[in-house]
């Protein structure tokens, strides 16, 4: 976090008024879900006035998931790595319960209503689309007017930029074999599985 840390103290410096505050958004590296992480997370949140946004996605879309910065491997997210980011997110969940620094969203919601979403970053953290941008769904256009080049690398790894699309969730239901079936047959991941479907109303079981 030390190059978030200095844009904050940056914007302390320049004395700006609330009317005139600037937000510094980014995304947690790799490993964000280990203990030490999220602990120094949580405190860094409470002492430098951060907010966190916390998405959650159906894990059967999430196993789908490929990273062509990764040489697209169908095993991006494995079940290991899906339960330690599970076990982070309620960790981080329950530190912070009834704690305003903290947002939970579905990333369905981000996709198939974004302008809903981006009324509900405005009304928990104060955040707003740029004057004249064509939406938060519309990323496309976005990173094509943003005043920075972006790493070639992460342009890479997202394959292409495109908007928001409501097509990109229930991918899942397209297949014959079910994308959860490591998960449940894992007996240590899936209580948890269960668990975070049954919290976050995505299903348990399906039918074929």
């Amino acid at each position: 976090l030390r190059d978030r840390l200095e844009a904050l103290d940056a914007f302390r410096r320049a004395g700006l008024s609330r009317g005139e505050a600037k937000f510094y958004a980014t995304k947690r590296n790799h490993g964000w879900f280990e203990r030490q992480q999220l602990d120094r997370l949580i405190a860094l949140t409470r002492s430098e006035g951060l907010g966190i946004i916390l998405m959650v996605r159906d894990p059967r879309d999430v196993m789908l998931s490929s990273h062509s910065g990764r040489g697209g491997l169908p095993d991006y997210v494995s079940p290991g790595h899906w339960r330690r980011s599970i076990e982070g997110g309620e960790y981080l969940q329950n530190a912070m319960a009834g704690d305003p620094a903290l947002l939970l969203l579905r990333y369905e919601d981000l996709a198939g209503a974004p302008d809903m979403v981006a009324q509900r970053l405005h009304d928990h953290f104060g955040l707003t689309v740029k004057p004249g941008s064509a939406g938060l769904g519309a990323m496309a256009a976005n990173v094509a007017s943003a005043p920075k080049e972006f790493d070639e690398y992460l342009l890479e790894a997202v394959g292409e930029i495109r908007d928001l699309d409501p097509a990109s969730v229930g991918k899942w239901r397209r297949l014959s074999e079910d994308p959860a079936a490591p998960l449940m047959a894992d007996a240590e991941i899936a209580p948890i599985f269960r668990r975070f479907c049954k919290r976050h109303d995505y299903a348990v079981h399906i039918e074929n």
